[in-house]
């Protein structure tokens, strides 16, 4: 089972800023590939760059925190609809 969100603030027509957090959490009865979990949370914070207004295509840079490590990564377009902007 998971869970997603994302909150953005459109600070100017081409620049926003976002958080976003995630939930996951398995459910093993009696396995022997898949151990049971605790829950995982997740979360990160990043900024996007809208590089083609007339598409809504936005690239950016995000920072996300898991259970195990902080990651760095390059973002292109996301993974909302594109009606949603």
């Amino acid at each position: 089972m998971t869970a997603e969100f994302e909150l953005r603030h459109q600070f100017t027509p081409r620049w926003a800023s976002l958080v976003f957090g995630g939930h996951g959490e398995t459910y093993v009865d009696d396995s022997r590939l898949y151990d049971a979990e605790d829950d995982i949370w997740t979360w990160g914070a990043g900024f996007r760059y809208r590089i083609a207004r007339k598409m809504g295509i936005d690239a950016g840079i995000d920072v996300a925190k898991g259970p195990e490590d902080t990651i760095f990564y390059i973002q292109f377009g996301h993974a909302w609809m594109r009606a949603m902007d």
